[in-house]
């Protein structure tokens, strides 16, 4: 009975990890619980988003980067530029 109980709390657990990681962009957006910045960058607006924000600006900053090697420009040009372009997306 232990080991039963053990595996529901395990498999509990999970689920709400699971259920966390599946939070979107768009929804979290569309929930005003992850913002856009004019820096090209999220923040969040609530707890539960801030593995989100963590994901999408390390993967922005990323692309930014390499959009800046490539033309000549400085990380902070490009996700101006790219805040911009978001900012446009959504009107």
């Amino acid at each position: 009975m232990k080991h039963l109980t053990k595996f529901f709390a395990a498999a509990l657990v999970m689920s709400f990890v699971v259920s966390a990681q599946a939070v979107d962009l768009e929804s979290a957006r569309a929930a005003k619980t992850i913002v856009e910045l004019p820096t090209g960058y999220v923040q969040s607006t609530d707890a539960s988003t801030k593995a989100l924000e963590t994901e999408v600006n390390t993967k922005r900053k990323s692309t930014y980067e390499a959009i800046a090697k490539k033309n000549n420009l400085s990380v902070d040009q490009v996700a101006a530029q790219a805040a911009k372009k978001i900012a446009e997306k959504r009107k």
